[in-house]
């Protein structure tokens, strides 16, 4: 889907970091970063409403840092990025000076729940080593647990971090422009789930509602109530089955308001950034 292209928006009005580092930890810097934020939002007082640092100790304060957020968010109209400061492996986050082990499996339901208080506008900046397997719990079945995340399959280096992260900040509250601001955050890669959504919607036309699939897909509804209407009467079962195909036929096609519901149903509350007939146009060569 690379070439289907539309503007990522992402409406920024706060920063929360969640410190998971322990107080002797050799990388700890969040507190430079922390600064350099409070100065950001003297800077754009009426773009950044709210920037906070929560240090916590184990799983259950990270938690309950998160479910915080999320009252403030629908209290106040928050529009946050949930910045994490902490260790990582590919099972899940290491909080505390203890590392406590937070499986990913258990973080991505809280941050769905922030997600949706936001009105799916929640970032999610991982300055973890393996962040982006906090990803394997994601279902395109169920709503998303951030507009977008930024982080890194690999190790990260706290010296990168440092230069990196206050230009994507300066980057997002200069221009509002989610695109450019990652590209200054080399050491790791963005996730953004209206472009997961977008590319699982023209694969289900391309494969399911055009060409050979779409055919596929009628004569598979036609088999079926062949075997269901066996026992008809000819001239009836003939007649019935006419009807299967012709409503197959239409159901095939590939339609925007179906399109918006499997939207929706990943990104509910949010308004796509792209219109659907352009979608269809392009997974069908139209442009």
């Amino acid at each position: 889907m690379v070439d289907f292209t539309f503007a990522a928006r992402f409406a920024l009005n706060s920063v929360f970091i969640i410190d998971g580092l322990g107080p002797d930890d050799p990388v700890r810097g969040n507190h430079l970063l922390y600064e350099e934020l409070r100065d950001l939002k003297m800077e754009f007082p009426d773009l950044l409403q709210h920037v906070d640092r929560c240090v916590v100790e184990n799983g259950a304060q990270f938690l309950d840092t998160i479910r915080e957020i999320t009252e403030m968010s629908r209290a106040l109209g928050l529009r946050p990025i949930v910045h994490i400061e902490c260790h990582g492996t590919n099972d899940g986050l290491r909080v505390g000076a203890r590392g406590e082990l937070l499986p990913w499996p258990l973080l991505e339901p809280v941050l769905r729940q922030l997600n949706l208080a936001t009105g799916c506008n929640l970032g999610v900046v991982m300055v973890v080593c393996h962040g982006l397997f906090s990803l394997q719990p994601v279902k395109i079945t169920r709503p998303a647990p951030f507009y977008f995340l930024l982080g890194s399959q690999e190790e990260l280096y706290s010296v990168d971090m440092r230069v990196e992260m206050p230009k994507f900040y300066r980057t997002l509250c200069e221009t509002n422009d989610l695109d450019r601001a990652v590209t200054h955050v080399r050491s790791c890669k963005h996730f953004i789930a209206e472009h997961l959504v977008v590319h699982a919607l023209g694969r289900l036309i391309k494969n399911a509602c055009t060409g050979k699939g779409r055919t596929a897909r009628v004569e598979r509804a036609v088999t079926l109530a062949t075997w269901q209407l066996a026992a008809l009467p000819r001239d009836q079962r003939r007649e019935r089955i006419r009807q299967v195909r012709k409503d197959a036929k239409a159901t095939s096609l590939p339609d925007p308001l179906r399109l918006r519901d499997h939207f929706e149903r990943f990104l509910p509350k949010r308004e796509p950034g792209f219109r659907f007939q352009d979608l269809i146009d392009w997974a069908q060569g139209k442009h």
